[in-house]
């Protein structure tokens, strides 16, 4: 059973995955996804996430995305 006390929900972490993403996939944006004429790769990454509710932090995780 997933143990979410054991999940780590750092910046440092986030930063890892995104990397991680980048490195192996191609990352498109929503809106190019839901695109009728859109023409997808064919290996890529939908990422969603909450928006903190703290701004400092909401804007580290931006400059990290």
């Amino acid at each position: 059973m997933l143990n979410f006390h054991d999940l780590d929900f750092t910046l440092d972490k986030f930063h890892e995955l995104c990397s991680a993403i980048a490195g192996n996939y191609t990352t498109i944006t929503m809106e190019k996804y839901l695109s009728s004429d859109s023409v997808l790769p064919e290996r890529f990454v939908l990422m969603r996430h909450d928006i903190d509710e703290w701004p400092k932090t909401a804007l580290k995780t931006a400059r990290i995305e």
